[in-house]
């Protein structure tokens, strides 16, 4: 499927359904929940407690530099931050992860990962929208990536990351990342869990490739795999396991100065659901 990207469900989230805590959504997320008292990880009593910054305001400079020691705080659900709508913000060590709502393309950050097809030059979908907006100067820049070997098109791997301009984003830099379709790993001496091991590899790649440029502070995530891509995994298991490998991929760079910021962006009210809960089961949350 070279020539498709993943279709997206067009129903927008609500980050207000519950101003106060973000939450109000996560019904449909059940059984990402189970287990999350062995796995959530709560601040040690000499923890800062932040303060938030009232819904509505724009806070992108008052955390240019997240850090655990002297931050103003972490921006509250509803608040505007590089352009995207905070629905719950998250501390992980020195990196801050922020659940937003609405689209990639909206996010006036550093850098944007876009859910690309193998073939790299655009799609429908998320893709179709990235490229869209991206304009011929990212059109240039994706033409001109190498075809792999043994291949007659792919430019990326599934499992692997790309990077380009930005074009005419609002961000300076797009990722182009290649989630597996999981309807074409069932039989054929394919798995799903071999899909699962492609879909954590592009999110640990697309982190790579962000924090090795040396350029990118901020990102903004489109959720990779978890359309009709997704197949029979629940949407709440495909996320889960992308945020695990972001996770893990961020703690390699507790001690660097770039990629301090990453948004989860949710475009539908039941991937902001799951995204809360995933999220939940795994960061750390300063209250």
């Amino acid at each position: 499927m070279l020539g498709h990207s993943e279709p997206v469900e067009q129903v927008e989230c609500d980050p207000k359904a519950n101003p106060s805590t973000g939450e109000g959504r996560r019904g449909a997320a059940e059984e990402v929940e189970k287990g999350a008292a062995q796995d959530h990880r709560t601040p040690s009593a000499g923890s800062p407690n932040h303060s938030e910054v009232p819904a509505g305001v724009e806070v992108s400079a008052l955390i240019e530099t997240p850090s655990l020691a002297g931050e103003p705080g972490l921006p509250a659900p509803g608040a505007f931050l590089r352009g995207v709508q905070v629905v719950k913000a998250y501390r992980y060590g020195a990196a801050m992860v922020v659940v937003s709502c609405g689209s990639v393309v909206d996010f006036e950050g550093d850098a944007i990962v876009n859910a690309a097809n193998a073939g790299c030059l655009g799609g429908g979908g998320v893709d179709g929208a990235v490229s869209s907006a991206g304009g011929p100067d990212m059109r240039r820049e994706r033409e001109a990536l190498p075809i792999l070997k043994g291949t007659r098109m792919n430019r990326c791997a599934t499992g692997d990351a790309k990077m380009t301009t930005g074009g005419s984003l609002k961000a300076r830099k797009c990722i182009h990342a290649v989630g597996p379709n999981y309807l074409m790993y069932r039989g054929r001496g394919k798995s799903l869990e071999d899909a699962d091991e492609l879909l954590a590899s592009a999110y640990q790649r697309a982190v790579a490739v962000a924090r090795d440029s040396g350029v990118v502070r901020s990102i903004a995530f489109a959720l990779l795999s978890a359309g009709v891509f997704r197949g029979p995994r629940k949407l709440e298991e495909v996320l889960l396991i992308g945020v695990r490998a972001l996770a893990g991929e961020l703690a390699k760079s507790s001690g660097a100065a770039v990629l301090n910021e990453v948004h989860l962006m949710a475009f539908t009210g039941a991937e902001e659901d799951a995204l809360l809960a995933v999220c939940d089961r795994i960061f750390t949350i300063f209250d």
